[in-house]
């Protein structure tokens, strides 16, 4: 994976990556890819003729790439894939010899920058299997982390440019599912399988009507307020920055936005999100539980003041925030963004090690770190999302989401 690619991915500290599971069959899974490009090349992507496409993967998602290249020839656009490897993803954290990192980074934006000059669309597939693991070995060595983290920043508002300028319109894949995933879910492979299959293909013209609805709200508002039973409380004020409703495809009004996640299809996927103004954020956030990168994360309490985290605690699983605190200087330690997830088709599982999709219906999500993607003033390499439970999100004093439920009138929206 590109250094360019990689920062944006990593810094996220989330992946989507794939592995071989016993079901469906080879030949259902054949029709799937099928299905799947075709709806990606026509309806997501929405592939003209003579348009550049770069389609980026990892051995496992070969059978997809060729099934997404055939399409876009089919649609009359220029396919170009580039095959990515783990082995070369865990190369670049553990074995670049620190005085190259600079240079790297340097040479990797540059690739990245003429790639958006020249893609129309770019569609992201899994590269890696088991992102948690990779990603607490890289993060437990804080010395290195920090060091990349503090190269990366050099470059960051640069990189962020590069993406919010480009004309570029962005698919990110989560299919087939992620072995991680269904570790943590406790499920079995097919009935996992099924769930993020349905999650795909489930109505997005529904999932898209209700994220305008309360896009609307959004645009319009001034005032969020998040409150949970466990003890969140949190204001924070809009300032007139639009919120991006992510869904299966793009209107014409989002495919000429200048902001990267207005242009962005992630599938499975269906939310709605905004970055608000960030000295605004104040309150308390509880979290009873989450993932963080593979790892519980128990009874997590922050506040919030003038946007700035402070006073972060948890019962089991601290390290996994601290360690990203700790490595990131601020704005990295800023309320970056609010998202509503609207996919009905996903369901959350709240024991174990658990599995948070932020998509699910009702599920509220706080970032906090790099929102430039949205039209905030975060500048800086990492982002780390807390996933709530139960959450009740009112705008202007309307309630749009009640006790992690999205309100009738909102998802019913035709």
């Amino acid at each position: 994976m590109s250094t360019a690619h990689t920062r944006f991915v990593a810094a996220v500290l989330t992946l989507v990556s794939v592995t071989a599971v016993p079901s469906p069959s080879d030949a259902q899974e054949g029709d799937r890819y099928r299905e799947l490009a075709q709806r990606i090349v026509q309806t997501s992507a929405a592939v003209k003729p003579g348009e550049v496409v770069f389609i980026t993967g990892g051995k496992q998602a070969i059978p997809l790439m060729d099934a997404l290249r055939v399409q876009v020839t089919r649609a009359g656009g220029i396919a170009l894939s580039m095959f990515e490897s783990e082995a070369g993803f865990s190369a670049f954290f553990r074995e670049l010899p620190e005085r190259h990192l600079r240079l790297h980074d340097s040479v990797s934006t540059a690739v990245m920058g003429n790639q958006l000059e020249r893609a129309d669309v770019m569609i992201w597939l899994p590269v890696v299997d088991n992102p948690d693991s990779l990603f607490q070995t890289f993060t437990s060595d804080t010395a290195r982390w920090a060091k990349m983290m503090r190269t990366w920043s050099t470059t960051q508002q640069r990189f962020d440019d590069m993406r919010n300028k480009a004309r570029t319109r962005f698919v990110a894949l989560g299919y087939p599912p992620i072995r991680n995933e269904i570790e943590r879910s406790g499920m079995d492979s097919a009935s996992f399988d099924r769930m993020i299959w349905e999650a795909m293909t489930t109505d997005y013209d529904r999932i898209a009507a209700a994220g305008q609805s309360i896009k609307r709200l959004l645009d319009a508002g001034k005032i969020v307020r998040v409150t949970t039973p466990e003890g969140t409380d949190l204001r924070l004020t809009l300032g007139g920055r639009r919120a991006a409703v992510m869904a299966g495809s793009l209107t014409a009004e989002q495919k000429r936005s200048k902001l990267a996640a207005h242009r962005t299809v992630a599938l499975p996927g269906g939310r709605v999100a905004v970055a608000p103004v960030e000295s605004s954020v104040t309150g308390k956030v509880v979290v009873p539980r989450n993932n963080c990168l593979g790892a519980s994360l128990v009874n997590a309490r922050f506040e919030l003041r003038a946007g700035k985290l402070t006073g972060f605690q948890a019962d089991s699983g601290a390290s996994c925030v601290t360690n990203y605190l700790s490595t990131s200087k601020s704005p990295g330690d800023r309320f970056g963004s609010l998202s509503i997830g609207l996919n009905p088709a996903l369901k959350p599982v709240l024991t174990g090690v658990g599995y948070y999709p932020s998509d699910a219906s009702g599920a509220v999500v706080l970032s906090i770190g790099n929102n430039t993607d949205l039209g905030g003033r975060n500048v800086t390499p990492g982002a780390i999302p807390f996933w709530l439970s139960r959450a009740t999100v009112e705008i202007d004093g309307k309630v749009v989401v009640k006790d992690g439920q999205v309100v009738s009138d909102v998802a019913q929206k035709p």
